[in-house]
């Protein structure tokens, strides 16, 4: 389990995050809804040691990752698809892969031929350079790269951001089973539909503050929430 414990962090003089607290837990997928400027992906770059907290916990298993360097964070087991992708353009679909890759000896783990069997497209494009890539098969890229580091967290910023719509059905095929091998996955995301179909509890974050959170069933029937916050 991951806990944000009452968190407040600043961009430069903006202060951004005003006191977040939420957990996410193995095996579920934990969403994060929000409008544009929020403070989604604010949050989820201080989880992963990119911004500093100015005060608060963020804690694993009950061990806090708070101060700690992104480097450190990961190899405690959490990875980041970050919004936009960020693939190494220069290199191979192969090197993307394998660059960070660890873990690949235990049972169960993710390997390239996991990853080329759940994405057919990388295999099939496995010597072409990330910058050849489409977006969607980019983003499909930025999912194996960051489950060959074999994590415990997944943090996912945005993965639907500009993708087809059968993409974003891949997407919410890979978070499912994610979950089933037992991955806590948290996802932030401004796709509606693909947040209530894979999360089992979701926030709503406005104002750098969550103002509900609840169960995908509850917050079909919260108009108020939905109409105020989501615009859906």
């Amino acid at each position: 389990m991951i806990t944000v414990d009452d968190v407040h962090t600043y961009r430069g003089l903006s202060y951004v995050l005003q006191g977040i607290s939420l957990q996410a837990e193995d095996a579920q997928c934990t969403a994060l809804l929000g409008r544009n400027g929020m403070g989604k992906t604010t949050l989820i770059e201080t989880m992963m040691g990119l911004l500093s907290a100015r005060d608060g916990d963020i804690t694993l298993d009950g061990t806090s990752l708070r101060g700690k360097e992104p480097f450190q964070i990961a190899k405690r087991g959490v990875a980041l698809v970050p919004q936009g992708r960020h693939v190494f353009s220069s290199l191979t679909v192969e090197e993307n892969l394998t660059l960070a890759a660890r873990g690949n000896g235990e049972p169960g783990a993710w390997t390239l031929e996991r990853v080329y069997d759940l994405f057919p497209n990388l295999n099939r494009r496995r010597k072409n350079r990330g910058s050849d890539l489409s977006g969607g098969e980019q983003q499909m890229l930025a999912i194996g790269r960051a489950v060959m580091t074999n994590p415990r967290v997944l943090l996912m910023d945005e993965p639907s951001e500009g993708l087809a719509p059968v993409i974003v059905d891949k997407v919410g095929e890979v978070i499912r089973l994610l979950k089933q091998e037992g991955l806590c996955v948290f996802l932030v995301e401004q796709n509606y539909g693909l947040a209530i179909e894979t999360a089992d509890r979701l926030y709503v974050l406005a104002g750098g503050q969550v103002v509900w959170q609840g169960s995908p069933a509850e917050l079909e029937a919260a108009d108020d929430v939905r109409h105020l916050h989501l615009g859906v």
